[in-house]
């Protein structure tokens, strides 16, 4: 089982894995600087948990998508990506209402943890730069 989950994330898409990793990241260092001006720190970091949790799924679906819409004729792609936007933008919604209302899970933690996935597109070309193109030794 851990040399076909080792494989499938060698064989992952570049772009999607960066993404990933620059999630981790961002996990990371928004926890530890909640933990340190946050008073509620399980909660915090649970909702960030979840959040990132969430915006790892959003980007596995983003991913799908756009891989499938590039099969499509001009207008079905239209329609169909615009579609697959809506049900992101629901699932956003349904995860920051649950942030909202499940005891335990702060409420901002979950929003920040959601902002991860843009905050890790921006974060995409350094991170291909300097940590997976030297993790999985691409572009020598």
């Amino acid at each position: 089982m851990l040399h076909t989950m080792k494989s499938k994330i060698w064989n992952m898409n570049n772009v999607l894995r960066d993404l990933y990793v620059g999630l981790l990241l961002y996990f990371l260092i928004v926890s530890a600087l909640g933990v340190v001006l946050v008073t509620d720190k399980i909660g915090y970091v649970l909702g960030v948990l979840v959040g990132v949790c969430a915006s790892f799924g959003l980007a596995y679906h983003m991913y799908r998508t756009l891989d499938k819409g590039l099969d499509m004729s001009e207008k079905d792609a239209q329609r169909y990506v615009l579609s697959r936007s809506c049900i992101r933008l629901f699932m956003m919604l349904v995860v920051a209402y649950v942030g909202l209302f499940v005891e335990g899970l702060s409420f901002l933690g979950v929003v920040l943890g959601m902002f991860g996935l843009k905050i890790s597109a921006l974060m995409q070309p350094l991170v291909s730069i300097y940590i997976t193109n030297k993790i999985f030794r691409e572009g020598e």
